[in-house]
């Protein structure tokens, strides 16, 4: 596995673990990705850090190094007793093609007293698609929500409403 370090490096804690929004390119295969990720990992909480992340395109796993990280959602270390805030389930979907710029991905979030995590992901349909590659088509699943099409979905866990 190789490692890299990532850039724009923004993170939200809590005792729970953080959210963590990240920039980096692929190693292996060039490709830009940037993500919205949850962590439990108890060095996040402390600075500097490590998170393993699959590239979207060649589907290799590659280390990033995390470092000098910035506030992601407003305050960090907020005292949860403070305020009872709403809890969201956060969706990360890609968005299809490779020039959006800054709305290469869009963060779907969906009140957890509505949704369980299974519903929020079902708001997502998928839809069978096709591709040409190479003067071949090849089939691939992307997803429909809100009249948008979206190259692929991961879930990225629960926020509070301080976090959006």
């Amino acid at each position: 596995m190789k490692k890299i370090v990532g850039s724009n490096v923004k993170v939200t804690t809590d005792s729970t673990g953080g959210f963590i929004s990240v920039d980096w390119e692929c190693p292996y295969c060039e490709e830009y990705n940037a993500g919205f990720y949850f962590s439990s990992k108890e060095d996040i909480l402390k600075g500097d850090f490590e998170i393993d992340k699959e590239c979207e395109r060649c589907n290799r796993i590659v280390t990033i190094e995390c470092r000098d990280s910035g506030i992601l959602f407003g305050e960090t270390n907020f005292n949860a007793e403070d305020k009872v805030m709403r809890k969201y389930h956060v969706i990360s979907a890609k968005r299809m093609g490779y020039d959006n710029g800054d709305r290469t991905y869009e963060y779907v979030f969906f009140p957890t007293d509505e949704y369980s995590k299974e519903d929020a992901m079902s708001q997502f349909c998928p839809v069978q698609k096709e591709t040409l590659k190479n003067n071949s088509w090849y089939p691939y699943t992307a997803y429909e929500y809100d009249g948008e099409t979206f190259y692929s979905i991961e879930y990225s866990g629960i926020a509070d409403e301080s976090e959006i």
